[in-house]
């Protein structure tokens, strides 16, 4: 009866696996059999319809060693861990020492991102990409069935040794030259780096590609089901489709955030914007409810969460709710200039007349405060507009202009003085000048 060899891995290693496979050949001819756990298209692999567990149970059982390939494809997928713990199952089922037979072999991943499972356990795992440690496992094979090897064959396994490892070896490393980019601290903060570029120069229509390229380099194939990678990915690609009005895209993203930090707030918080925006409130409510669940006054406390709420409120036309909103959360925090002025937006909206009374609260705000930004000046800009103090107004946007803004922030100023204008007497033509200082 031949001897059999059990390869469990991922189907991105397949190559690796052939070219195992093909060494066993080599050296031992019919008288080993390998197996893989993957890989419908390799005939040792398992039969379509076939109990996948009871099949591995099998092969474990009754090989002589499994090996479990530990790559740069393999090492974050859960996949290989459950196989793995089930081929250490079944091996340690086997009695007799059954966890002798399992052999981890580890190609180009660093030792502190081997899984813990392997890397803690008293299983022994060698480097498939060194050709001391390949070696010594193929002696270690051969020595298991040297008693039954004439010293003939086996001298001719031995002599053929070296060459065997060398072709198998130069096959692997083909096949790692396509290997997808380690998980690890430094790739996944180089890739944020080049998103935060992207972002910064205002540059959101190249995200969709900059998405694909950083798929193409962590071997994420684009018509499996999305998977969690990093939370700081996927908030920075949620920003960059927010800004590109890709709203589906951004909510894929938020998704996977969350499922790595599902009791992250932030995340929450921008997934519910990112809703109202594509115009699904419904969604949009249940993510408000989770905030709620997680800090029932988070509306309170925070500003964006009140705006987000507000917000909720105003696409539904209660206009009162929304101002209660914003109301309880600027007396939380009376030195928001950014809640006075969603007050004021509010009210304005509902034509109160003490719009006027929020606008001029958040000009004092502004007034007092050490350091200005283009948001801050393009606040005091909309509130002087409407105050009918169109001088204060340019001198704000001027000031906003010399901070040099990018092109998006400069559209969305102009979108607030326009909208505003048209709200207000004379609006439409006392804006013209405005938008020319803002861009003087």
């Amino acid at each position: 009866m031949a001897h059999q060899i059990f390869i469990s891995l991922t189907h991105a290693d397949t190559g690796i696996a052939e070219a195992l496979r093909t060494a066993f050949g080599a050296l031992f001819r019919d008288s080993v059999q390998v197996h893989f756990s993957t890989s419908k298209e390799l005939d040792g692999g398992i039969r379509s319809g076939e109990d996948w567990f009871q099949w591995i149970v099998d092969r474990v059982q009754k090989c002589d060693f499994a090996l479990i390939l530990i790559t740069p494809s393999s090492v974050n997928k859960p996949w290989i861990l459950w196989e793995a713990g089930a081929v250490a199952g079944a091996a340690l089922a086997s009695g007799q020492g059954g966890m002798r037979k399992v052999r981890p072999l580890v190609y180009q991943v660093p030792s502190d991102l081997i899984p813990s499972p392997i890397r803690d356990s008293k299983v022994q795992f060698r480097r498939g990409d060194r050709a001391d440690e390949v070696k010594s496992l193929f002696k270690e094979i051969l020595d298991d069935y040297k008693a039954e090897l004439s010293t003939d064959r086996f001298l001719e396994i031995a002599q053929n040794l070296d060459a065997v490892m060398k072709t198998c070896l130069q096959r692997v490393q083909e096949c790692l030259m396509n290997a997808p980019a380690l998980v690890s601290s430094v790739v996944i903060e180089e890739w944020r780096l080049r998103l935060e570029t992207v972002m910064n120069e205002n540059r959101p229509s190249e995200v969709v590609a900059l998405h694909d390229w950083m798929d193409v380099s962590f071997g994420r194939d684009r018509a499996e089901r999305p998977q969690p990678l990093d939370l700081r990915i996927h908030t920075r690609l949620a920003d960059l489709y927010l800004k590109a009005k890709n709203h589906r895209r951004a909510i894929e993203q938020l998704d996977l955030a969350r499922q790595l930090a599902p009791r992250d707030i932030f995340v929450l918080r921008s997934m519910g914007r990112a809703f109202l925006d594509s115009g699904d409130r419904e969604n949009a409510k249940v993510v408000i409810d989770r905030i709620t669940q997680l800090d029932p006054k988070a509306f309170v406390r925070n500003a964006e969460c009140a705006a987000l709420l507000g917000r909720w409120y105003r696409k539904a036309g209660d206009l009162q709710q929304a101002e209660d909103v914003y109301a309880a959360a600027l007396n939380e925090d009376a030195n928001s200039y950014y809640l006075a002025n969603l007050v004021a937006e509010v009210r304005l909206e509902a034509a109160k007349p003490n719009a006027a009374d929020a606008f001029r609260r958040a000009l004092k705000i502004i007034d007092g405060l050490d350091e200005k930004n283009v948001w801050t000046h393009s606040t005091a800009a909309n509130a002087a507009f409407f105050l009918g103090d169109d001088m204060r107004a340019a001198d704000h946007l001027r000031a906003a202009a010399v901070l040099r803004p990018d092109a998006g922030s400069i559209a969305s100023v102009e979108r607030g003085l326009m909208g505003l204008a048209g709200k207000i007497e004379n609006g439409a033509e006392r804006v013209k000048a405005l938008l020319a200082a803002l861009r003087s």
